[in-house]
């Protein structure tokens, strides 16, 4: 029979096992994050289909285990499916969709394929016969399917190649300050003083300006305006020479804002 059992890259490599042991949080992270991926897809594919039953096998070792289900009419999670049916069978061994119906009830079978074999498959009932618009929205979920297997292969590979073997081997690390320290010899880090920065502001309208100059490029073209003693920083008669200086920029941006604003509407 032409299937990868998906226990084989997930629960057969002893480094793993002894990966499992020693770092349990990530394996159980895992499997924990991969049971509710499944569970969810069952759950969209009876949305989706309107089936009345949904269920989800793939291969533990040697056994073909049914992980998530949802519904009626199909096998319930931890039970196991008999890969030697003919219809699971035809399933898995040509990767193709299964159509059957009997008893009033339409069945669908659909491969969850990895690297061109066969892991599992997916189980549908209805009431009603299965479209192609059902069967290609089964395919794409079982693509998904394939991915969740995949990332929970990534996790579990991450922590077996984290494990370095017996504890005896690994290099100790401390985790807390050392027992005695001699803070006597410990000097803290010179500081500067803090540099104070000084805003110029234009002679003539109050509007900051680089270092070095005492106008602003507005102000030097005017050569009419005089120069005056800089005033306080944010004060009213500031804001006003301001504003009334660059009134015309103001006002064509504030068009500019309401005629976008009439057109997007428009648009809608």
């Amino acid at each position: 029979m032409d299937f990868q059992p998906a226990s084989t890259l997930l629960l057969d490599d002893p480094s793993q096992a002894l990966a499992d042991s020693s770092y349990p949080s990530l394996c159980a992270s895992a499997r924990m994050e991969f049971q509710a991926s499944l569970q969810l897809l069952a759950e969209r594919a009876s949305f989706l289909t309107a089936a009345t039953g949904v269920a989800i096998a793939l291969f533990e070792g040697s056994s073909l285990s049914y992980c998530a289900a949802v519904g009626s009419k199909v096998s319930l999670t931890g039970n196991t499916a008999d890969p030697r049916d003919p219809i699971v069978e035809d399933c898995i061994r040509n990767r193709r969709l299964v159509r059957l119906a009997a008893g009033g009830q339409f069945k669908l079978l659909a491969p969850i394929s990895k690297a061109e074999k066969a892991i599992g498959f997916f189980e549908l009932t209805s009431k009603y016969e299965w479209t192609d618009r059902d069967a290609g929205t089964v395919t794409r979920l079982a693509e998904m399917v394939e991915v969740a297997v995949e990332h929970r292969v990534a996790a579990e590979t991450v922590e077996a190649s984290a494990w370095r073997g017996p504890q005896e081997h690994l290099t100790p690390m401390a985790w807390h300050a050392p027992e005695k320290s001699d803070l006597a010899s410990v000097k803290a880090p010179a500081t500067e003083p803090a540099k104070i920065t000084v805003v110029n502001v234009c002679g003539a309208c109050g509007f900051p300006v680089s270092p070095g100059r005492d106008l602003c490029v507005e102000c030097e073209q005017k050569s009419d305006i005089p120069v005056s003693t800089p005033p306080e920083l944010f004060s009213t008669q500031n804001q006003a020479n301001w504003i009334s200086e660059h009134g015309y920029t103001v006002a064509s941006l504030i068009v500019s804002a309401l005629a976008a604003v009439i057109i997007l509407c428009l648009r809608h």
